[in-house]
């Protein structure tokens, strides 16, 4: 076996080279077909690339060659894993595991699958994979990176942070870690701090769609924020317009009302991070640098144009106050308005459930079970470690 090709595949892989790596291991497997360390070696290019029907071909020809190889099956648990196969990921890993149970890496894979599988009960057991991982590499940060998704999947928000923050004290440059922890605050409506983290995450890692994703996401939740802000102020103005008298003192009470909202909008939208706040004003992204039409932005994101609407119809019940009672534009702004009331309610149940749903949660968790927890527009996702012999 040529022992330094080997190594210089091995740096390659460290920095996510997989096409010079693979080159390197063809000619490798050419003259040593029957190696199971470069059919692992091989089925890591094939993970990076994210061909995993090639990497389970290769998971699988490395299993056969030599059966109680540990690595061969933690990899063929990743790949049956990433092929939707989460019962059969998961007897890979436990076999993985039951090989050289004193590694931490088996108890990783072990959790990933039986998160896949998405069921309270392997939930759990996941919690306990990650756990165990922790005990035996406590200066790991993939695994403290993973505990905190383990947690957050189980709904204990407050550790799950806990994970994230220890991962970022080390590393401040884990993207991963970045963009669950804005989650994390997307989930309690924190849509500036979370903008600040996806931000950064993106930074450290530019090409992750996921990451791209959830900037999107967070810039429509901002917008969804800020018509919530602007609707209550509106509407609270529009009462105490109630006990003034018609002319200069409503006149005065909406320029003000409009001046403050103007101010506060632009306040809000300076503390957003550059790329978001672009977002903000321009939330679909650009597909094959053709730039979007109405109707692909009516479709990516019609809540962007529900809520501008809305706005308007707040803004004219506002000009409604200023005059007197009975005329017909009164009416009609009036009836324009309820739309954006009945969207003020519905901020109000949303936030009296995200608060009931966090008390069940810390419930549940003290009692020993778990409870079912409403993600945000993507699942939380994990970086998958570097794997070696």
């Amino acid at each position: 076996m040529n022992e330094p090709e080997l190594r210089r595949v091995d740096a390659l892989l460290e920095l996510r080279r997989w096409q010079p790596a693979q080159q390197i291991l063809a000619a490798v497997a050419a003259g040593d077909p029957n190696s199971v360390r470069v059919a692992c070696l091989l089925a890591r290019c094939h993970q990076l690339a994210k061909n995993w029907p090639a990497m389970l071909a290769e998971t699988q020809r490395a299993c056969a060659l030599e059966p109680n190889h540990e690595w061969a099956h933690r990899l063929r648990s990743v790949a049956l894993r990433e092929l939707d196969r989460p019962v059969e990921a998961a007897e890979a890993a436990r076999e993985a595991l039951r090989l050289k149970p004193q590694l931490w890496q088996p108890y990783v894979v072990l959790a990933q699958a039986l998160l896949a599988r998405q069921d309270t009960q392997s939930r759990m057991a996941a919690r306990d994979a990650a756990h165990q991982a922790l005990t035996l590499a406590p200066n790991e940060i993939e695994v403290w990176a993973l505990a905190g998704r383990v947690d957050a999947t189980l709904g204990d928000l407050r550790t799950a942070r806990a994970h994230y923050e220890r991962v970022l004290a080390v590393s401040p440059d884990h993207a991963v870690a970045r963009n669950n922890l804005a989650l994390l605050d997307l989930r309690r409506s924190r849509t500036t701090v979370a903008a600040g983290q996806i931000q950064a995450a993106i930074a450290a890692d530019p090409d992750n769609p996921l990451f791209v994703h959830n900037a999107q996401v967070a810039a429509t939740l901002w917008l969804g924020r800020l018509h919530l802000a602007t609707s209550g102020l509106y509407f609270t103005c529009w009462f105490a317009a109630a006990a003034l008298p018609y002319g200069a003192p409503r006149q005065a009470l909406a320029a003000v009302v409009a001046a403050a909202t103007v101010t506060l909008t632009a306040l809000a939208y300076r503390r957003l991070p550059r790329g978001i706040a672009r977002m903000v004003l321009r939330p679909a992204v650009e597909l094959n640098n053709k730039a979007l039409s109405l109707a692909t932005l009516r479709r990516s994101h019609p809540i962007f144009i529900a809520l501008a609407c809305l706005q308007v119809g707040v803004a004219l019940a506002m000009l409604a106050t200023t005059l007197p009672l009975g005329t017909s534009l009164q009416f009609y702004t009036t009836l324009a308005a309820v739309p954006a009331l009945i969207q003020l309610v519905r901020g109000w149940i949303s936030a009296a459930s995200r608060v009931r749903q966090r008390r069940r949660s810390r419930m549940s968790l003290r009692q020993g079970r778990a409870v079912r927890v409403a993600v945000a527009e993507t699942d939380l996702s994990t970086k998958e470690y570097p794997d070696g012999n």
